[in-house]
């Protein structure tokens, strides 16, 4: 799935681990407390299970993720 983000996702949790990689814009991944992650073109993105967090555009473009959610391990 690509996410086109031209405003903020809400706080949320997966049950498994979300992957992204940034392909357009500058933003952050926000944790529970509020701390900022600087995310850019390039860049991945892992999130553990059940922890939760919000991604954020930092610009002025659409900030474009692919999001995948990992499989559980056999």
């Amino acid at each position: 799935m690509v996410r086109d983000l031209r405003e903020n996702i809400q706080v949320h949790d997966e049950a498994k681990v979300p992957m992204n990689y940034v392909i357009e814009g500058q933003g952050a991944l926000v944790n529970e407390a509020g701390e900022e992650t600087p995310l850019k073109t390039g860049d991945f993105a892992l999130v553990n299970p059940s922890e939760k967090h919000q991604y954020r555009n930092k610009g002025d473009v659409p900030f474009k993720m692919i999001c995948g959610v990992l499989k559980d391990f056999e």
